[in-house]
C-alpha cells in the first residue's frame, strides 16, 4: 500500500511532537526511518501453479534517504509491517510437566489448551514448544538444592504453529526426538533465519520424508499399474492439517484443513515445487475442517483454468483406469485411493463369481473385481446419478461394459426389492460417513445394522459367499478399538438369519500413513471381510 506523505518540514514537526510526548530529545528525523526493511521473499519459479496465491503486501523499502534533506516535494512512502523476527525470537509455548502433557512430550503432534502452562501467539505463528524440566527430589533432603527447579531451563521439544482459536492450540511440525537432525538444524540456524525460512526448511524436510515413504511402497515408480496415491496424510507425515494427493505425477492436489496452511499457503506451494515439481498444482480447502479450526472465512478453492473445469484426468489404480476430478469443487482432493488395497484384496476372491457393489460411487470395487479378479458379472448401485454416469464411462473406458452394469437407486430400496429374487457370491457395502462424530454413534449404528442385515440377505444362500462391509466413520472405527463395528455386523447377521465368520479386517491404503504415537486417533476406515455361511 502506498500513501502520499507530507513535506519534510511537516513530518519533522509531527516527529517533534511525538518525541516531546515521550520525553525524548528533539532531533531531525527522516520519515523513511519509520519504514522497516523486510527480508527477501522467494517468488514462485514455476508459473504454471494452478492456484491464486495470497499476495503479500510486504515490499522491500530503502532507508538510504539522508536525513539532511530539509526541503523536498511530496514523496511516495511504502508502509511495511514490522521487521521479520528471527526464529530465535519466536514465542515459546510452555507445557505443563504432567501426565496429561506426557503424550505431547513423547511425540503426539496436537497440543490442547489444557496442557499449556503459559505462552500465547497469533494464529499461524511459528512457536517453540517446551516443557517444564523438573528434577527428581533426592531422598536426602539436605542434598537437595531448593533452587534447582527454579534455575533449570525448560526442555525444548520442538517447533509448531500456534492457533489461539482452535481446539488444537499447537500443531507440532518438528519434534526434537522424532526428527532430531531437523531439530538440530533449526537450533543451529535460529539466530540467522527468519521464522518463514525455518518453516520452509521444516516443510522441505517433511515433504522429502513423505516422498521416501511412498518410494518404499513402490508408488512413485509403478505408474503402469497405479498412478494415483496419497503423498502427505496429515499427522501421519508430521504435517497436521495438510493432505496431498498425486495423480499421474502431472496433477497434484493439496488440501488445507487447518488455519496455518491457509496463512502459509504461499510457502507451502513454493516449498513443494522445490521437492516435487508439478505443472498442475491445485489448492483445495476443507471448509468444515477450517471452520472447526477457527478460520472464519475460508477462501473458495480456485480452479486451474475455466476451460478445463470439468475435464477428468485419467489415472490407474491396480491396472484399472478411472476418471479423477482434481479441479471439481466439493470433491475433496478429487481422488479416493484409500480403498485401493482393499479393492485389490477382494478381487483375489472374485474369479468366476457374481459381485454386488453397493454405494459403488465410480465403480471401484466392481470394476476391479471384473478386470483384475475375473468376476463373471458385477452390478453397481449408487443414489447419485452423477456417480453412476462416471462409473458407466469408466466401464466403457476399460472395455468391460458387457460384464458390469450400474443402477441409480436408493440402496435400501434396491436390497429389499432384490430379496428372494437375486443373490450374489460377493457383496460389497461401502456407505458414506454415517457417524460424523461420536455423539451420533448410536443412531448411525442402527443405520449400519439395517444396511448390513439387508446386504447379508443377498449373499448366496446355497453355497454361502463373501461380504466386505466398510465404514469410513472414525467414531465407528475407533469405538472399543474397532470391536464395536464388528459386533454390530454380527448382530446384523443374526437379524438376517445367517452366520458370519470374520476372515480379515483392513484399514485405509498404506499411503494413508498414521503416526504410531497418536494411533488409533487417525484411523477412520474399516473394511471387514466376512464369510457368510449358507443356510
Amino acid at each position: 500500500m502506498k500513501v502520499r506523505s507530507t513535506s519534510w518540514d511537516g513530518m519533522s514537526l509531527l516527529m517533534s511532537v511525538l518525541m516531546l510526548s515521550m520525553n525524548l530529545p528533539l532531533k531531525r528525523v527522516s520519515c523513511f526511518s519509520l519504514v522497516h526493511s523486510v527480508s527477501k521473499r522467494t517468488t514462485l519459479h514455476n508459473h504454471n501453479i494452478k492456484s491464486v496465491l495470497h499476495q503479500s503486501t510486504r515490499s522491500t523499502s530503502s532507508s538510504s534517504s539522508s536525513s539532511s534533506s530539509s526541503t523536498a516535494a511530496d514523496v511516495s512512502v511504502t508502509i511495511a509491517p514490522p521487521p521479520v523476527l528471527t526464529t530465535s525470537d519466536s514465542p515459546v509455548i510452555l507445557l505443563k510437566h504432567s501426565r496429561q502433557s506426557k503424550a505431547f512430550r513423547n511425540g503426539n503432534q496436537l497440543v490442547f489448551q489444557g496442557s499449556i502452562q503459559k505462552g500465547n501467539a497469533t494464529v499461524g505463528t511459528l512457536v517453540e514448544v517446551a516443557v517444564e524440566n523438573k528434577i527428581k527430589k533426592h531422598k536426602d533432603k539436605d542434598k537437595q538444592d531448593s533452587n534447582n527447579n527454579n534455575n533449570i531451563k525448560p526442555l525444548s521439544i520442538g517447533w509448531g504453529v500456534f492457533n489461539p482459536n482452535s481446539l488444537y492450540r499447537v500443531r507440532i511440525l518438528c519434534h526434537r526426538y522424532l526428527q532430531p537432525k531437523l531439530y538440530q538444524s533449526i537450533i543451529d540456524q535460529k539466530d540467522d533465519w527468519t521464522a518463514e525460512e525455518t518453516l520452509a526448511m521444516i516443510l522441505r524436510h517433511q515433504f522429502q520424508a513423505a516422498l521416501k515413504k511412498r518410494q518404499a511402497l513402490s508408488l512413485t515408480n509403478n505408474h503402469a499399474i497405479t498412478s494415483m496415491y496419497r503423498l502427505v496424510n496429515g499427522e501421519g507425515d508430521s504435517l497436521s492439517g495438510l493432505q496431498v494427493d498425486v495423480i499421474n505425477q502431472d496433477h497434484i492436489v493439496i488440501q488445507s484443513s487447518a488455519a496455518w496452511c491457509e496463512i502459509h499457503k504461499e510457502i507451502i506451494l513454493e516449498t513443494f515445487q522445490q521437492v516435487m515439481p508439478c505443472p498442475n498444482l491445485i489448492w483445495k480447502v476443507a471448509e468444515s475442517r477450517l471452520k472447526q479450526d477457527g478460520y472464519p472465512s475460508p477462501p473458495q478453492q480456485t480452479q486451474p483454468d475455466d476451460n478445463d473445469h470439468h475435464e477428468p484426468v485419467l489415472a490407474l489404480e491396480n491396472g484399472v483406469t478411472f476418471q479423477t476430478f482434481p479441479t471439481e469443487l466439493g470433491q475433496k482432493t478429487g481422488v479416493y485411493c484409500d480403498q485401493r488395497e482393499n479393492r485389490h484384496t477382494l478381487a483375489q476372491y472374485t474369479h468366476g463369481k457374481t459381485v454386488l457393489d453397493l454405494c459403488c460411487y465410480h465403480g471401484g470395487f466392481s470394476l476391479t473385481a471384473i478386470l483384475q479378479g475375473g468376476a463373471t458379472k458385477a452390478v453397481g448401485v449408487d443414489s447419485s446419478a452423477a456417480a453412476i454416469d462416471i462409473a458407466m464411462e469408466n466401464a466403457r473406458i476399460n472395455q468391460c461394459a458387457d460384464k458390469v452394469s450400474f443402477q441409480q437407486a436408493d440402496i435400501t430400496e434396491f436390497m429389499q426389492q432384490q430379496q428372494q429374487q437375486q443373490y450374489y457370491d460377493v457383496v460389497v457395502l461401502d456407505p458414506p460417513k454415517l457417524a460424523p462424530t461420536a455423539k451420533g454413534l448410536d443412531r448411525a449404528s442402527r443405520k449400519y445394522h439395517a444396511l448390513n442385515r439387508d446386504a447379508i440377505k443377498l449373499v448366496n444362500p446355497t453355497d454361502g459367499g463373501l461380504l466386505m462391509t466398510c465404514t469410513c466413520s472414525a467414531a465407528m472405527t475407533q469405538q472399543d478399538g474397532g470391536q464395536y463395528f464388528l459386533e454390530m455386523v454380527a448382530r446384523a447377521a443374526m437379524s438376517a438369519g445367517r452366520q458370519v465368520t470374520l476372515m480379515s479386517k483392513h484399514g485405509a491404503a498404506s499411503c494413508h500413513t498414521q503416526s504410531p504415537i497418536s494411533s488409533p486417533a487417525g484411523a477412520y476406515l474399516t473394511a471387514a471381510l466376512f464369510f457368510v455361511h449358507p443356510l
